[in-house]
């Protein structure tokens, strides 16, 4: 199976988040989310991303899509069946 960005799924998390634990049941709840890779991350292990989301989360990545909480279930749904780049028909000059 190829993975594409739709595929895979970051969940920016920190430790005492509550709404962090909200937002993995959440998504843990929905269907769509069947077949692809969810993977939670704790900002504060990467200082990067703790300037960039500290305040922020929980906040969920998919491709190059950024969604804060709490999550739109119609806007997650759109990115998740949004076709990949790679899968786009080529127009090849003759």
């Amino acid at each position: 199976m190829v993975r594409t960005p739709e595929s895979f799924l970051e969940l920016l998390v920190t430790a005492s988040c509550g709404r962090c634990d909200d937002a993995l049941d959440w998504l843990l709840s929905m269907p769509e989310l069947a077949g692809r890779t969810l993977v939670t991350k704790d900002v504060v292990e990467d200082d990067a991303l703790l300037d960039r989301y500290g305040e922020r989360v929980p906040v969920l990545r998919v491709g190059h899509a950024e969604l804060d909480w709490p999550f739109d279930a119609d806007r997650l749904r759109r990115v998740l069946l949004r076709p990949s780049p790679t899968s786009a028909p080529q127009n090849r000059a003759r």
